[in-house]
């Protein structure tokens, strides 16, 4: 039995100025001492699951806030002004919910450069990496719109609950 490919990374660097950063300090400042503890956790996440993204949602916010010990808001609190701050992508974490940074990818890439493929989701890359080598790219707006096609496809051959409420008669052929 083949084992599956890794995705994410087993560690990760991190700067020793990490709490110098002008970022992680203006995320500190508005959120408070907690607000590094969280940093460090979703870093953690990142780069242990998926490796370069993190999908932000109600869940992971959830447990993050119960791991962590804090309440969920001061959770959604850091990720948003850490957003705003420019540490995760805003653009990304308002258009498709993902924490990651070009940072983030970048240091990923790095630390994968000699693994024999990397797959990478478009839509969610900040970086170039057309010089890269060994990357599949993965588009999640084709398999979205595949799934669409597929559920329309599969109903083409039933009555739709406006032609019937209009009265219109309708058979099926077998």
């Amino acid at each position: 039995m083949v084992r599956p490919m890794k995705q994410g990374l087993d560690y990760f660097p991190m700067d020793v100025s990490f709490t110098r950063d002008v970022k992680v300090r203006r995320v500190h400042m508005a959120c408070g001492m907690e607000s590094i503890g969280i940093l460090v956790y979703l870093l953690s996440l990142i780069y242990r699951d998926q490796g370069y993204y993190e999908k932000w949602d109600e869940e992971l916010c959830f447990l993050t806030a119960m791991d962590l010990h804090l309440e969920e808001s001061l959770a959604e609190q850091v990720v948003q002004k850490a957003a705003q701050v420019g540490f995760f992508d805003g653009e990304l974490l308002a258009d498709w919910g993902i924490l990651t940074s070009a940072g983030i990818q970048e240091r990923f890439l790095a630390a994968t450069r000699k693994r024999k493929v990397r797959r990478l989701i478009q839509e969610y890359l900040l970086v170039d990496v057309a010089e890269e080598g060994k990357i599949e790219l993965h588009s999640i707006r084709k398999d979205t719109q595949q799934t669409e096609k597929k559920a329309e496809n599969s109903l083409e051959p039933f009555a739709r609950a406006e032609d019937l409420a209009q009265g219109d008669s309708y058979q099926a052929t077998l």
